[in-house]
């Protein structure tokens, strides 16, 4: 008994079947591959980006680091200015000038006030024996080299009796002589002085 099998159809079939599935991979790995593409066409679209914006960050710190410099350097020079300024206009110690002034007394001369204004202006009232050590005092305040000027304004006598000190000479009396001055100092000449650390009457 003959049996008569067609199998043409089926081997079309199959083929159709290969070759979709042929197209069906083609195009999913075409899909992926244009996918891919896409997205390393954003990544480097982003890295780009992210470059620029950091050059720009750069660029903008580099600004701001001048800026702080310049500000500071400024800073530094304003600072250094007024330390100059200061150091021009800083008056002098008035030690060395009450020093120097009560080197000039003679020895029974007592300093008993003492005023003085940055400006170079300064009042004494001294206490003296003997109305002659007043004037010879005012002439060693003129012959200084640290007074520009000096005036005598005016002499009190004052009587102090005997018996604080000697209780047996209770009638005498001993006179008192106090003495007002007004001065104009040379300061820059206290200065220099004062920055060679010595001070001559």
């Amino acid at each position: 008994m003959l049996v008569d099998i067609n199998l043409m159809p089926q081997k079309e079939k199959s083929r159709s079947f290969q070759l979709l599935g042929i197209l069906m991979l083609f195009f999913i790995v075409a899909a992926v591959a244009v996918y891919s593409w896409f997205a390393y066409g954003q990544q480097v679209e982003k890295e780009v980006r992210l470059q620029q914006q950091l050059a720009s960050l750069e660029k903008l710190a580099n600004i701001q680091q001048e800026k702080q410099l310049q500000s500071a350097d400024q800073s530094s020079t304003s600072e250094l200015e007024t330390a100059i300024a200061w150091a021009e206009n800083y008056p002098v110690s008035t030690f060395l000038l009450l020093r120097h002034l009560a080197s000039l007394l003679p020895e029974r001369g007592f300093l008993l006030n003492f005023s003085y204004q940055d400006s170079g202006d300064a009042q004494l009232t001294i206490q003296f024996d003997s109305s002659r050590e007043s004037a010879f005092y005012l002439k060693r305040l003129e012959e200084s080299t640290f007074i520009k000027e000096a005036t005598l304004l005016s002499i009190v006598t004052e009587t102090i009796g005997q018996e604080e000190s000697q209780p047996t000479l209770k009638n005498d009396v001993l006179p008192r002589y106090i003495t007002q001055y007004t001065l104009k100092v040379d300061l820059e000449a206290l200065k220099l002085v004062e920055r060679e650390g010595e001070v001559k009457p």
